[in-house]
């Protein structure tokens, strides 16, 4: 009889092990998957918010575009600096594309007032010559 009692512990001991372990099995197995599940949320947000910043990224370029059609329009810039505006990509902000805008004619404006003083000069030589 008591044999029969070991063995029925033995064996309840036996199953509960194995319940037991195929528990902790199956837990892990679903905390694993909802790992990855927040691996995969998270890559799919990056995706998804990359693609919104090459939304906003356009959407600005069309806005310094647009500008800058207005400028050439008011004849406030030449085709030539327009068209240098409007290939490059590197502006961000209307400030910073102003600002550029403004640096630019100011170098032409030197540049211009030094040819003519250089010919000017140049005419005077020649005319005491």
């Amino acid at each position: 009889m008591e044999a029969k009692k070991i063995d029925k512990h033995v064996y309840y001991d036996m199953y509960l092990r194995h319940v037991l372990k195929n528990k902790r099995v199956l837990t892990e197995s679903i905390h694993k998957s909802k790992a990855e599940k927040a691996i995969e949320k998270t890559l799919f947000d990056q995706s998804k918010n990359k693609a919104s910043r090459g939304r906003k990224h356009a959407g600005r370029m069309c806005i310094l575009r647009r500008f800058l059609c207005k400028y050439m329009e008011a004849k406030k810039i030449h085709k030539h600096v327009y068209h240098d505006m409007y290939l490059r990509h590197v502006f961000k902000k209307k400030r910073v594309l102003m600002e550029s805008i403004h640096k630019s004619k100011a170098e032409k404006a030197i540049e211009k007032t030094l040819s003519d003083q250089s010919k000017n000069k140049a005419s005077r030589g020649r005319k005491h010559a």
